[in-house]
């Protein structure tokens, strides 16, 4: 089939019966499938020059030539056109989510245990997200704004008993706000003091901590990407302080630099940390990055870090350079290159300057395809070469990287990298997250797009020639946060990606169209293409899953191992109609049945 009638339906196109809701290429075959609206349920076979237009309910097919389908109407895909399924969203579904989104608050008790914890599950899991919304009895307006809310579950599979511990991230801010009950700090997503004045020049926002908890080097770390990381003590996860790694990290009241230090200590600006550093269990290291937005918005500079297993162990530093101010929310680590993917958005400094909103409410999305971004890795075969950029059609918004790896040279010396992300499809120049305000996330008329699974494929060709491509997979299932066994991370031998699932795989329409409440856990084979998930019972909600190899993560992966899914999934699950969470564990090689124990708790 002509390129044109692929370019054509992956923006959407034609059948006079509906829109269009989505389109895959794959093996020269355009499948193309109709909005669920119109329950034509119609798929589109683009293939040697001919259209086949088939009703998934019918045994009849009806055959027109490619000019003719590509003079058909098109239909574009609007952001904000259909809704989820009613089944994932309805007047009794938002009432059970909005109880997911309640204040939290801390504790220190024995879990009780519904059926059996693995024998082999021994050791500390902690989780981190935000937990308390409100002050002075106002809600915060938006719900990443929450202060983070830490907790530590201590499993001990032999003797089958849990211990939970949760406790907030008493930072001096938060401790400020919480004696005296009201908003102190200005905050990233626009929850902020009331009054102009109060606001004004005032370019400070509050550390939250409640992005991401790293736990290495004998310590814990509450992460937030636009500040330090937050030191807590493993055990109690008492406040310890911000971390700066010995000095190796400036801190300051924002993330800015006008590239000359001495300057930079004058103003009292400083560098950020990334909420999602990503260990490297083939080397032994924890690698992270600091960033810091040039004060003239025309780039990011950043120090790339690899961390030794000792505390506070920094076994390399690598200075790159971002061509964007706007620092990107995860990274891919793989054994050659650091690869940053940046998303198309812009910055209107001003509104925030003059305390009018959020830096975030400051962003907008162009629309604009996204820029690829590899640094060399020190120890790597690209060790020595120049960073690349590559600026790319893909307009895709990049949210979380699952894994990404190299490929072995080509036959034309050619070198090929794999990169698996949970981003949405298709952005437009609009707002950033706006969807997302307000007390919950709403997800009416599709005003969230799916989280899709894509793979990015960048071939680094001789002579400088560079291609990319990216494809969505896993049947366009609405999922998010995946990840794989931390053994294989960055590794090619990785075979299954775990995440949670929304919609829309399993769904009768077989793609999502929007985004809707996490509800269960899935794992895709990126060896077959295949999937299969477990869905929680009726309304409960499902937390990003930890991945937990079953024989322990050795600090080196052997050269001849094989990702054969002998892991734990585990993750947090809100049940609304008892009004409070479990961890649940499930076994990775078959996700299916569901968990094999829940540890619940009293809140």
């Amino acid at each position: 089939a002509r390129s044109a009638i692929e370019t054509a339906k992956m923006s959407a196109l034609l059948i006079p019966a509906g829109l269009v809701t989505f389109a895959h290429v794959l093996g020269g075959r355009a499948i193309v499938s109709t909005h669920p609206a119109t329950h034509s349920k119609q798929a589109v076979f683009a293939y040697q020059g001919r259209v086949t237009t088939r009703a998934r309910t019918e045994l009849t097919a009806i055959t027109m030539t490619v000019d003719e389908a590509i003079g058909m109407p098109v239909a574009p895909i609007g952001p904000s056109a259909v809704g989820p399924a009613a089944d994932k969203w309805n007047a009794e579904v938002l009432e059970q989510w909005e109880r997911a989104w309640l204040t939290g608050r801390e504790g220190d008790y024995e879990i009780d245990v519904e059926g059996t914890i693995p024998r082999s599950l021994r050791g500390a899991l902690f989780r981190n997200g935000p937990g308390n919304f409100e002050r002075g009895g106002t809600r915060f307006q938006h719900v990443l704004d929450g202060d983070g809310l830490l907790c530590r579950f201590s499993i001990d599979g032999e003797r089958g008993r849990a211990h939970f511990r949760a406790r907030f991230v008493r930072t001096p801010e938060f401790e400020a706000e919480r004696k005296a009950d009201a908003v102190l700090f200005r905050n990233t997503f626009g929850t902020q003091p009331a009054g102009l004045v109060a606001n004004v020049g005032r370019m400070a926002v509050k550390n939250v901590a409640n992005t991401n908890v790293q736990a290495w080097g004998g310590r814990a770390y509450a992460l937030w990407e636009a500040g330090l990381p937050v030191r807590v003590e493993p055990r109690t996860l008492d406040f310890e302080g911000y971390e700066t790694f010995g000095g190796a990290i400036a801190g300051g009241f924002a993330a800015v630099t006008t590239g000359v230090e001495r300057v930079d200590r004058l103003l009292g600006t400083g560098e950020a940390f990334t909420a999602h550093p990503r260990p490297d269990m083939r080397r032994g290291t924890l690698v992270g990055w600091a960033w810091a937005s040039r004060a003239t918005l025309d780039g990011l500079l950043l120090k790339i870090f690899e961390f030794g297993q000792a505390a506070g162990e920094v076994r390399s530093v690598t200075r790159a350079s971002l061509p964007t101010p706007l620092a990107p929310h995860d990274f891919v680590v793989t054994d050659s290159w650091y690869v940053f993917m940046l998303n198309g958005m812009q910055l209107d400094p001003l509104p925030f300057v003059l305390g009018l909103c959020g830096p975030v409410q400051a962003l907008t999305t162009t629309g604009e395809g996204v820029i690829l971004h590899l640094v060399p890795r020190p120890g790597g075969a690209a060790e020595g070469r120049e960073p690349i950029t590559l600026r790319t059609p893909h307009s895709i918004f990049a949210i979380h990287h699952a894994n990404g790896f190299d490929e072995p040279v080509q036959a034309d010396s050619s070198q090929r990298l794999t990169l698996y992300t949970a981003a949405w499809p298709n952005v437009k120049p609009g707002p950033f997250l706006g969807d997302w305000g307000g007390a919950v996330p709403l997800f009416d008329q599709g005003r969230i797009k799916p989280t899709q699974l894509m793979r990015t494929v960048i071939t680094l060709g001789p002579g400088g020639k560079t291609e990319t491509s990216c494809e969505i997979v896993m049947d366009g299932a609405c999922i998010d946060h995946p990840h794989v066994d931390p053994r294989f991370d960055g590794d090619r031998r990785c075979r299954y990606i775990y995440s949670t699932w929304s919609n829309g795989m399993f769904d009768g329409e077989g793609w999502s169209t929007s985004g809707s409440p996490p509800i269960g856990w899935c794992r895709y084979d990126c060896a077959t293409g295949k999937a299969e998930r477990w869905v929680a019972p009726r309304g409960c909600f499902c937390e990003e899953p930890v991945i937990i190899p079953k024989d322990g993560c050795a600090e080196h992966v052997h050269p001849d191992a094989v990702d054969e899914a002998h892991t734990w999934l585990v993750g947090m699950m809100f049940d609304s109609a008892r009004g409070v969470s479990c961890l649940a564990i499930l076994d990775g090689g078959d996700l299916t049945v569901g968990p094999v124990c829940r540890l619940w708790l009293r809140q």
